[in-house]
């Protein structure tokens, strides 16, 4: 049986789905104007966190807390301790020392992909590793492709029960800054349960890890692998917890090596503007694409004459493309105006300014190539 399945669309269901996409297409644009929204204010609000933590950190060395401090945002740098103890999946017997252990456990299984086109739905079959067991009663064609297998086992997590850095304890706060990127692959002493083996490093009940069959499972650990490592977080007592600026935000860094406050910063400040562009990237792309759904039944209907059709819909693409980025950039205009109005205000004066003079050039000129007939005559 082929792993593919191609249902064809009738014209009916296809106007049906472009009437639909009109409305969705609708929603995509006001999630897109709110993302941006919500962006640009989120940009002026880091600039002045960002100005607010270059004027107010204190660059400290982590051997002792100095009381001075107390209630100070502060960067420190020194070796992430994370105690004595020693984190230990009993149920495995895999122990390490680390401030967080994970057990992921897979299961393989068929997925379904999905491609739409204006004409069609593509169903694609493959066969993957996944730590969720799919429900292959939902999938368009559900022969060959059954998934009867379960979970044995679960996820876990573990971690230390405290952090610090030199004499600084952290907070909490901090385990969620921490990436779990080591892999454990010494088995060697783990405790196998019945009909499993250790394979590949893995702990895995397939009969051959390198062809495994759907409903085999594998279980693999990994662990927070850390030395020296920078923070930044306000002092309380002898702990560091999140700073919170005037504006609200909640602020935690950790990161590796040594580094200084003014390092610190900067990572943070490169950091907010990328996820900025990012965002609003992701705003005007949505809008784009709702722009371009609103012609949907448009493109269906001539898409039945060749030549029409792709005329048309290139067409269209166009002017979703530039009505999208139209309105993209007026929403980010207003936002600026609104959010930062002394330099919205600017901008827009510079670009009331620019329109005034190209219309006055272009006035001034036109009387002079009228007034040539007038002086042969």
């Amino acid at each position: 049986m082929s792993d593919t399945v191609v249902e064809k669309k009738g014209f009916g269901t296809r106007m049906k789905n472009s009437f639909t996409g009109i409305f969705f297409g609708i929603i995509m644009v006001i999630i897109g104007i709110v993302v941006l929204v919500i962006n640009e204010r989120s940009n002026v609000i880091n600039i002045k966190n960002v100005k607010e933590l270059r004027d107010v950190y204190v660059d400290v060395k982590s051997d002792n807390v100095d009381k001075d401090n107390d209630g100070k945002l502060i960067v420190t740098s020194g070796t992430l301790g994370y105690g004595d103890e020693t984190l230990t999946d009993e149920t495995f017997g895999i122990s390490v020392k680390a401030p967080i252990l994970e057990r992921k456990v897979e299961i393989y299984q068929w997925v379904e992909d999905t491609e739409e086109s204006d004409d069609k739905t593509t169903y694609k079959y493959s066969k993957e590793w996944s730590d969720e067991v799919v429900d292959s009663s939902k999938f368009k064609e559900q022969s060959g492709h059954e998934n009867n297998g379960s979970m044995p086992y679960s996820n876990t997590s573990y971690q230390a029960k405290e952090l610090n850095v030199g004499a600084y304890k952290l907070s909490s706060d901090y385990f969620s800054l921490l990436s779990v990127e080591g892999i454990y692959n010494d088995l060697s002493a783990a405790t196998v349960p019945e009909g499993y083996k250790v394979s590949n490093g893995y702990i895995t009940n397939s009969e051959d890890s390198s062809n495994p069959k759907v409903g085999d499972v594998r279980i693999s650990f990994a662990y927070a692998s850390y030395s020296d490592v920078t923070v930044m977080g306000k002092l309380n007592g002898s702990t560091i917890t999140e700073y919170v600026t005037k504006k609200g935000s909640k602020i935690t860094y950790l990161t590796d090596g040594i580094h200084d406050g003014e390092y610190v910063i900067n990572s943070i400040e490169k950091g907010n503007k990328a996820m900025k562009w990012i965002l609003r990237l992701i705003g005007t792309i949505l809008i784009i694409a709702g722009v371009a759904s609103v012609f949907g039944p448009l493109k269906t209907i001539t898409s039945y004459v060749p030549i029409l059709g792709s005329i048309v819909g290139g067409a269209t693409g166009l002017i979703a493309l530039f009505v999208g980025l139209a309105i993209s950039l007026v929403v980010i205009a207003i936002s600026w105006i609104v959010f930062r109005p002394i330099l919205g205000i600017c901008l827009l004066v510079v670009a009331i300014g620019l329109i005034v003079l190209i219309k006055s050039l272009l006035s001034k000129k036109q009387p002079v190539q009228q007034q040539y007939p007038n002086n042969q005559q």
